[in-house]
């Protein structure tokens, strides 16, 4: 497995991990917190008639949803779901903890800040609330890192030269520093990659910052120069 596959797969457990932590304890409070999921509930479990009239609705986008989409919601060991058109049983984000969750998704400490579509997509296999493409990108698009970092127009960069093909190993090499990640018992959150362009061969090093003495010191080639 390359360094890159590793840093992927552990992010993605990462993740797993990181939702379950979030719905645990008194979601199921926060959900009845929540003045429209109580009714829903309340609906479900006692059989009570849910009236729908819009003028309950600040948002006109949340009374259609419900209008056409109330038999979707169902209980799961008191959880709200959802279930999607797709046949996906979707828990219910209370509006108390949909920015957490907007964050959980956009900014992920293994991948960085996703786009738009990427913060949909892995959020919208696991959670749903009424307006959710709607907020997505508008957390997204309002991101001040994001809106920082944005690349310039493609019609401004310099065009691409490609390298020459290496002669042997070692004779081209290069360097990256992954991070931060949570801090290890080492006090290392940094991961320092090197790979050599001949070989495809990949060293990775925890570091504790990335400053150019730190990488200089923790990485020393020779021990892998082959005579």
């Amino acid at each position: 497995m390359t360094y890159r596959a590793a840093v992927l797969a552990f992010g993605a457990l990462f993740t797993v991990v990181a939702f379950e932590e979030k719905i645990k304890d008194d979601f199921a409070t926060k959900q009845n917190d929540d003045p429209l999921y109580k009714k829903i509930i309340e609906h479900i479990e006692k059989k009570q008639e849910f009236v729908l009239d819009e003028k309950d609705f600040s948002i006109p986008e949340v009374y259609r949803h419900m209008k056409n989409n109330l038999g979707r919601y169902h209980l799961v060991d008191d959880k709200l779901y959802y279930q999607s058109e797709k046949g996906l049983s979707l828990l219910c984000v209370p509006g108390s903890m949909r920015e957490e969750f907007l964050r959980y998704g956009h900014e992920n400490i293994f991948s960085g800040h996703r786009g738009v579509k990427k913060t949909k997509s892995i959020l919208k296999r696991r959670v749903f609330w009424p307006c959710f493409n709607k907020d997505v990108e508008k957390w997204v698009r309002s991101c001040i890192p994001c809106q920082q970092r944005k690349r310039a127009p493609a019609n401004s960069k310099l065009p691409l030269h490609p390298l020459e093909t290496p002669l042997c190993q070692f004779d081209r090499v290069s360097f990256d520093i992954c991070g931060p990640y949570p801090i290890s018992e080492d006090g290392n959150k940094y991961v320092l990659a090197f790979c050599d362009h001949w070989s495809r061969f990949i060293i990775a090093c925890a570091i504790p910052d990335k400053s150019a003495n730190t990488a200089e010191n923790r990485l020393d080639l020779n021990e892998f120069m082959v005579s």
